[in-house]
């Protein structure tokens, strides 16, 4: 297999197509990796409507949260992006939930199959010990 070597004046040229010589990956002695990874926290925590409703619920009472027919979903100034079926689950998830206050619903185009509702945090909390925590 042969190799061309690109020189500093070489990459000034322009060089017909069909004299380019095919690329392969994997044959070559050395190479250097400028890639890099990130990792989001966002991934590790479930996507499920009970589950984000449960982690919306820890938020400070009147906190927006506004969710789109798209799946985006903006809690706060924060965003999340979820399947539109998800943001359909999620949304009749909180329209029955004591936690969160219905606020507005858009529609965004005549079909009405395009949405945005939005829901605040309510004042309403849960938090309170099992009976079983009293007896003696």
């Amino acid at each position: 297999m042969s190799t061309t070597q690109l020189t500093h004046s070489a990459l000034r040229t322009l060089v017909p197509h069909e004299d380019i010589p095919p690329l392969t990956l994997g044959q070559t002695t050395r190479a250097s990796s400028f890639a890099s990874s990130t990792t989001s926290t966002s991934s590790i925590y479930s996507r499920a409507a009970d589950d984000l409703i449960d982690r919306f619920a820890t938020h400070q009472p009147q906190t927006p949260i506004h969710l789109w027919s798209g799946g985006n979903v903006r809690l706060g100034n924060m965003d999340l992006t979820l399947t539109t079926h998800d943001a359909e689950l999620l949304m009749h998830a909180m329209k029955g939930d004591e936690r969160f206050d219905f606020v507005k619903l858009i529609f965004l185009d005549e079909d009405r199959e395009e949405w945005k509702i939005s829901f605040m945090r309510s004042q309403v909390s849960f938090i309170s010990a099992p009976s079983s925590v009293f007896e003696f």
